[in-house]
């Protein structure tokens, strides 16, 4: 396991693809870092205040991010990317749970999502749920959302 801002430095430096994106990250890393420091220098509360808010959207960020992504386990047609139908969670989110669509084409719309997936013949697994998240969106009706694996009927 590697120091996150320690990796952010190697990638940044090293060779290969990644490498202008390790920069992007690592200059939006101080471009942060400078800005908290400017603050705790006027107010050390203000400071707190602005980077536990940071730290909860960073971890709620993350764990949707890991929602939507996990697959090592998968006998999927894909492991990139997981579904949730849930109709509540996609009506207030933009279809968010249709992310294999999203994935395969990211310029589609988030009302075409379902149509498109529909087209491609993407079917859920519903044995083969990698993991489920809390259901902090829809008043917890159902109390957790389930993100499933897919299967196509045809490649896209």
């Amino acid at each position: 396991m590697t120091i996150p801002i320690c990796e952010l430095i190697r990638m940044s430096f090293g060779s290969g693809p990644r490498r202008q994106y390790g920069r992007y990250y690592l200059l939006d890393y101080f471009v942060i870092l400078m800005f908290l420091t400017g603050i705790a220098i006027l107010s050390l509360k203000s400071a707190i205040i602005i980077l536990s808010l940071y730290v909860i959207i960073a971890f709620f960020s993350l764990r949707t991010d890991y929602s939507t992504h996990i697959g090592e386990k998968s006998n999927g047609d894909i492991a990139f990317a997981n579904n949730c139908r849930d109709k509540v969670f996609n009506r207030f989110f933009w279809n968010f749970g249709y992310h294999v669509g999203h994935h395969i084409k990211p310029s589609t719309h988030w009302t075409e999502l379902p149509a498109y997936e529909a087209s491609l013949g993407v079917t859920l697994q519903d044995d083969n749920i990698q993991t489920n998240s809390f259901n902090f969106f829809g008043l917890l009706m159902p109390p957790f959302l389930n993100w499933s694996s897919a299967k196509f009927a045809k490649c896209p």
